[in-house]
């Protein structure tokens, strides 16, 4: 299925490729490593457990073992190794699927004392921990489309070049829809000064937009007039503030309604995408599943907006590949289902 008019045109594959190289997933537990032991009897394990919270596919289930005889190891009903794969390689690997829910069943029917190490893996967004400690909102009324850009609180589309530095584009975007709406001055903010002064962050090769804002909360934010962008690291230089910010919020982990209230009620919205599609999707992302699937390549962009087309709802982010990609800068992704973990590390600067 196609949705006519939702494009997403990638002519940029070097650039994506340099920017979002510094973006790292990191491995996380989905279940943590145990040890399952046979006693006199044959014994069946029955795990139960879900998915957390901002882990992502592809999901890979380990298990280890140098003395099993007899063993059935079966996730969602579908069995995935027996025996005789231990008999070729003590270190077994599957990428599978999982739900919302998942049931693990192992049956160990060797010898007494023979035992099996399982876990499963997935992967997270190496600066998570940036997140964690930030106070989460609230919740406002209104779901309706809205879009930040006719409204003027959206500057210009930029292009970060061979750069990693969409953190920083994405905290000041954040931050200057933040200002506009509070005081109607739509005013160009530096990402150089954090790409240069931000030392909790890493420049150009990389940086977590929570962190950013943080920092923007003890020195103030400089105007881009002031501290021009080079797209390369420099030397940190001081510049007259242009912007205050007293706090950050963020959206519940995964829950798009939420986003939707804190993007009405906020302005546009820091976030960050599961952008693995990018080089290879010329179409709106129709379902997610190349998210699920394919290693993540985190990707910081700006929410703007949401729209409706053909009974289709759809996000609508700014990106800092220049006019020339997607949309004239922008792109449109499918909304609903926490869709490439949008609603993960969403967050908004208090003003």
């Amino acid at each position: 299925m196609r949705f006519s008019g939702l494009l997403i045109a990638v002519s940029t594959a070097a650039l994506l490729a340099a920017s979002a190289s510094a973006q790292d997933a990191v491995t996380a537990n989905v279940l943590a490593p145990r040890t399952l032991t046979k006693g006199a009897e044959p014994a069946f394990h029955r795990i139960e457990f879900g998915l957390k919270p901002l882990i992502h596919g592809p999901y890979e289930l380990k298990l280890h073992s140098t003395d099993v005889t007899d063993v059935k190891v079966i996730l969602n009903g579908v069995e995935h190794l027996n025996f005789r794969d231990f008999q070729a390689e003590h270190h077994q690997a599957r990428t599978v699927v999982l739900e919302s829910l998942n049931t693990l069943e192992v049956e160990l029917k060797g010898k007494h004392g023979e035992s099996l190490t399982v876990s499963i893996v997935g992967y997270q967004y190496a600066r998570a921990a940036t997140y964690a400690s930030l106070d989460l909102f609230p919740g406002a009324a209104g779901s309706g489309d809205i879009d930040w850009r006719p409204k003027g609180a959206v500057t210009a589309v930029q292009n970060q070049g061979q750069c990693g530095s969409a953190w920083a584009f994405s905290t000041t975007g954040a931050v200057e829809g933040a200002v506009q709406r509070k005081s109607a001055a739509l005013v160009n903010l530096s990402e150089q000064q954090l790409i240069d002064c931000d030392t909790v962050d890493e420049g150009c090769n990389g940086g977590s937009p929570a962190s950013a804002t943080q920092y923007f909360m003890k020195t103030g934010a400089v105007s881009e007039a002031s501290y021009p962008y080079t797209a390369r690291g420099g030397v940190c230089k001081s510049a007259s503030v242009a912007a205050r910010v007293i706090g950050v919020v963020r959206n519940p982990p995964g829950d798009d309604n939420f986003l939707m209230q804190l993007l009405r009620s906020k302005g546009p919205v820091s976030v960050v995408v599961n952008a693995n599609w990018l080089h290879s999707y010329k179409n709106l992302i129709e379902s997610g599943k190349k998210c699920e699937t394919e290693l993540p390549n985190f990707q910081p962009m700006l929410l703007v907006g949401s729209g409706t087309q053909n009974g289709t709802p759809y996000w609508i982010l700014k990106t800092a590949f220049g006019t020339s990609f997607g949309i004239q800068g922008y792109i449109n992704l499918a909304k609903g289902q926490n869709t490439c973990g949008i609603a993960d590390y969403a967050i908004v600067p208090l003003i």
